[in-house]
């Protein structure tokens, strides 16, 4: 499964089969597959590889080359072969979760003329202007 807004640099390799170490089930040509899941915001750097079964965690950079062998947490930047936890990054705060938590409607402070601008009927002619994109810049 990959999250949405993840980003991949060119040669990425997401491994998912796999097969036993025993002799005998590769020339029975036993194989078998591990799902790998990567979470939203993620970026996979150039020519890194995730072997089968890892999770990579949400916000999370794999630098490139780096060869992904465990799990990942959340937030985290991982680099090496073995990749290994480098650093963590500063979570993404949505909009919605920010108003919620701080008692914010979301909404910027304007000054004084900028609302009387606004609340200035415009004339049915500009706004048609307006909405087809052939209003003058000022």
């Amino acid at each position: 499964m990959i999250g949405n807004h993840v980003m991949c640099a060119p040669n990425v390799s997401i491994l998912t089969a796999t097969h036993e170490t025993d002799p005998q089930s590769r020339r029975d040509m036993r194989e078998y597959a591990l799902p790998i899941y990567i979470g939203d915001d993620c970026w996979l750097g150039a020519n890194c590889i995730l072997m089968p079964g890892v999770r990579i965690g949400k916000g999370c950079t794999v630098g490139a080359g780096s060869i992904v062998t465990k799990d990942v947490p959340d937030w985290s930047v991982v680099v090496g072969a073995p990749a290994r936890v480098v650093r963590t990054v500063k979570p993404i705060v949505e909009k919605d979760d920010e108003a919620e938590s701080t008692g914010t409607t979301g909404l910027v402070s304007v000054g004084e003329e900028q609302v009387e601008a606004a609340k200035e009927p415009a004339s049915a002619e500009g706004a048609l202007q307006e909405d087809a994109g052939l209003a003058k810049s000022a």
